[in-house]
């Protein structure tokens, strides 16, 4: 049952902590098979590859429970649609013949492939939950491949696709949920690299940092400059100081552009001060 993939999933621990992880690589290079973003939340691979995935819990879910994965699309409006290859993709040669269509894979003898029709014939697959090791938590590893690129016409045709892992017990229950984005692409560290630093520059677009005191932005988001006034008189300077606190940097700015009354008190201010 993939119906809990009809709407927008978010990651849920569950119970038992479920958690998905991939290994940690430092420096992003141009020929690497796939890469992971922790800042997008977000996994580039190469077609075909074999990416190792880590799952594990801190508490042991009950004995027989399943890794159920399930392919969608990020798009709501696309949700409902199956995530499968496209027609060259799904010629390909495989020891399943069930799993030619599927769009992910996995390495594991004892993964099961399956299509369900009550949710519009989407395509998922399950690895078993164990470890032969015995422990109070579970740490397992599996492999997938991506068996077509997220630009193939006939398959994702340009749509962006999340993966959702569901850590399930023997009779249905779910018991931990965990989502990653994936794009299946020729180019993993550049692609990894280009829309990392794109939405860093969103980011700075949407929170800019406050103007520093006696700086100006200007209204085009030119580049901000300094503006320092001297002054021989004291009285001058005393009521200089009056003005910056009472007015706004920025509103004080266009009104000290526009208004001549505030060069005249200067002057008559000046002028007083060289009498004395």
């Amino acid at each position: 049952d993939t119906s809990v993939a009809n709407s927008n999933v978010v990651d849920w621990p569950g119970p038992h902590d479920f958690r998905v992880a991939f290994q940690d690589q430092e420096e992003i290079k141009k020929n690497m098979t796939w890469t992971f973003s922790e800042q997008l939340r977000k996994l580039y691979v190469s077609l075909s590859v074999a990416c190792p995935v880590h799952f594990d819990t801190e508490t042991c879910p009950p004995e027989g429970s399943t890794i159920c994965v399930v392919p969608v699309y990020k798009d709501y409006n696309h949700r409902l649609d199956a995530v499968r290859c496209c027609p060259s993709h799904s010629r390909r040669s495989a020891e399943n013949e069930l799993s030619l269509e599927h769009w992910i894979t996995c390495d594991n003898r004892s993964t099961q492939y399956f299509e369900d029709s009550a949710n519009q014939n989407r395509l998922c697959l399950t690895v078993p939950f164990e470890d032969s090791a015995p422990h109070d938590n579970l740490k397992v590893t599996y492999r997938f491949r991506f068996m077509c690129r997220n630009t193939c016409y006939g398959g994702p045709n340009r749509r962006s696709t999340q993966v959702i892992f569901i850590l399930r017990s023997p009779d249905g229950t779910d018991l931990g949920r965990s989502v990653v984005e994936v794009k299946v692409c020729a180019s993993p560290g550049r692609d990894r690299k280009r829309e990392e630093e794109h939405a860093l520059r969103d980011a700075k677009l949407e929170h800019p940092e406050p103007p520093t005191p006696g700086t100006s932005t200007g209204n085009s988001g030119a580049t901000k400059r300094k503006y320092t006034l001297h002054t021989n008189s004291k009285s001058v300077y005393k009521m200089l100081l009056k003005l910056n606190a009472g007015c706004d940097l920025q509103v004080g700015e266009k009104r000290m552009r526009n208004a001549r009354s505030i060069g005249e008190m200067l002057k008559i201010s000046s002028s007083e001060s060289s009498s004395e």
